[in-house]
């Protein structure tokens, strides 16, 4: 017996890791993300020693974009089949990350052709540049927006655009005026534009990050190394279009193919099951911390003063620093205005939450202990029950003995007595059944709905309370063994949702079926493949209190798909057979 608990225990413990192993597996698989490394580590070198051999603008260019090339093309493939295997969630942010990494080929080909063409097709580039700026930030607001939980979107993106005028703003004063005035404007302004954006992006980047669970990371990781690359090789490419491509082509272009070759390991990172963010958290844990706000108010301190000593440096070379520089500070004070005023509404829809879910734990607990006084009321009736049913047929038997003695022996005074008395203490028992019994003998096993959503709330602690709907049919009242039955076959389901479902949204639904009792727990989770759990677990458990009611178990489930745990319980089902002689014929009646 105890080998045999010991066994089950580490079955569960294997079945548990290999499901944590699968959740945390990749799309693509390990091989390929090898692969995908020893590719850049292998092309980075070549890229950037033959760019050593690019001397002026046409040659440069060409190298530019050659270096995006060698890594854009299998990222077009890599992210197309993200789009389709990327968990349901994920997807809009996919397929806008792939029509981004599309325009993205367009204005680096379109260059490479002008390069080598002459064809003047810098308006293409440019507009497919602008709108792959615009796809790669919105794909990044939706990775945002899917991860935020109940937190405004608006002020992360306010707080990006905040984090891009305090760090720009003074870059534009020192080279704007260069910019606008340099014979390759046409390829410096689009790279700094680019640099700007790309600051924008890895405030996002940082700010998606940090609400990721720890160890889940590694996507987050990628997109902040893409954008900080991104910032950097804009910035750099830059300076180059200022100094007329004269700056050597090695690092500049080794910079450029690091920030291409992220856009082909970014998709191969992409996990099997989605990654929650602040979504997993209750509301209380949502609620900002002062960090950020900190952090900006550093920066400013530290950037207002310069940029106005740096204006009023410029203001006789430059006639436009002054009217920059106070643009700046009045964007900066009407953006604080209404972060502060997002914020405050959003702390208070944070806390509203909390109020709400307050409310709702105290209405289940006083319902759970309501449903506890009812289940004692319902014990002691049955209880006296069938004490009195004892007592009458005592009296029975005792009212016999004298005639069938012709009622002349002593015993018959004694007996009868004892007769009188027992009938006074039969007739107190039935008054006090009366006054033990429930007030509202309606509700049968709807009591179980109380019992079931307070376990819920309380299995998930810290972490975010999935949505639950129990549903049990008004017209059932179970016996005390099924109904006990069938809420451990719940709860043990209930705990593999917790577990490994990772679900937002449970649905637990107890109704009659025929002469049987199902018993349903459906959730939206990540699901899993039944054929490839080696160690049943839960599964296992809930089969063997089904098959104390005579019933069993079906699990329906597929990756990416959730779960549906069926039991049915009652008219040996288990056996496919008959009931057994004796057998109640069904475990559930109308009262």
């Amino acid at each position: 017996m105890a080998r045999s608990a010991s066994s089950a225990h580490t079955g569960r413990r294997a079945s548990a890791a290999a499901a944590a192993r699968w959740h945390l597996e990749p799309v693509f698989g390990r091989r390929v993300q090898r692969r995908g490394v020893l590719y850049v580590l292998a092309t980075l070198p070549l890229v950037t020693a033959a760019s050593a051999l690019a001397r002026g603008e046409d040659a440069y260019v060409t190298a530019w974009a050659l270096a995006g090339g060698v890594y854009t093309l299998p990222a077009l493939v890599a992210t197309r089949l993200a789009v389709r295997r990327a968990p349901q969630g994920d997807r809009p942010f996919w397929s806008a990350w792939f029509a981004a990494l599309c325009l993205t080929f367009l204005s680096g080909g379109s260059l490479l052709v002008r390069a080598r063409t002459g064809w003047d097709l810098r308006p293409v580039a440019g507009a497919a540049l602008v709108g792959a700026l615009l796809a790669y930030g919105g794909a990044l607001l939706r990775l945002v927006h899917a991860r935020s939980g109940a937190r405004l979107v608006s002020v992360d993106t306010l707080d990006a655009v905040m984090s891009t005028v305090l760090v720009c703003t003074p870059l534009a004063l020192a080279f704007g005026e260069r910019l606008g005035a340099a014979d390759d404007a046409w390829f410096a302004v689009p790279a700094a534009a680019t640099a700007a954006v790309a600051v924008a992006g890895l405030f996002l980047a940082v700010s998606t990050g940090a609400g990721l669970p720890r160890g889940r990371r590694n996507v987050a990781a990628l997109g902040i190394a893409f954008a900080a690359l991104a910032a950097l090789s804009a910035g750099v490419q830059a300076v180059q279009g200022l100094s007329g491509f004269r700056l050597p082509s090695p690092p500049l272009i080794a910079v450029q193919a690091a920030w291409m070759a992220t856009l082909l390991l970014f998709p191969l990172q992409l996990p099997r099951v989605r990654v929650p963010g602040y979504d997993r958290l209750p509301p209380e844990a949502q609620i900002r911390s002062p960090r950020t706000t900190v952090c900006l108010a550093v920066l400013a301190l530290i950037t207002l003063p310069a940029l106005t000593v740096q204006a009023l440096v410029l203001r006789d070379r430059v006639a436009w620093a002054p009217v920059v520089a106070l643009t700046a500070m009045a964007a900066l004070v009407l953006l604080a205005t209404v972060r502060h005023l997002l914020t405050v509404m959003e702390t208070q829809r944070l806390n509203e939450r909390v109020r709400r879910a307050d409310e709702e734990r105290r209405r289940l607990l006083a319902e759970v202990l309501q449903s506890a006084e009812d289940d004692r009321h319902r014990l002691a009736a049955q209880l006296h029950e069938r004490a009195v049913s004892s007592y009458a047929a005592f009296v029975t038997f005792m009212r016999a003995v004298p005639e069938l003695d012709g009622g002349t022996s002593p015993v018959a005074g004694a007996l009868d007595i004892m007769s009188r008395d027992l009938e006074r203490q039969a007739e107190s028992l039935r008054q006090l059944v009366l006054a033990v019994r429930p007030l509202d003998v309606r509700g049968g096993s709807r009591n179980l709905a109380a019992p079931i959503s307070a376990y819920v709330d309380n299995m998930y602690h810290d972490r975010a309370v999935p949505e639950v709907e129990v549903a049990v049919a008004d017209d059932l009242a179970l016996d005390w063994t099924t109904e006990t039955i069938a809420s451990r076959i719940v709860k043990e389901a209930l705990r593999n949702v917790r577990d490994h479902a990772e679900a937002s949204r449970i649905a637990v639904s107890i109704r009659p079926r025929g002469h049987a009792v199902e018993v349903r727990v459906a959730d939206d989770g990540v699901g899993f493949d039944t054929g490839a759990v080696m160690f049943e677990s839960g599964i296992a458990t809930m089969r063997s209190f089904a098959e104390l009611a005579d019933g069993q178990v079906t699990v329906e489930s597929a990756p990416g798909a959730g779960t549906v745990v069926t039991a049915v319980l009652g008219d040996g089902v288990a056996s496919g057979g008959p009931a057994p002689p004796g057998r109640r014929p069904h475990l559930w009646a109308v009262p």
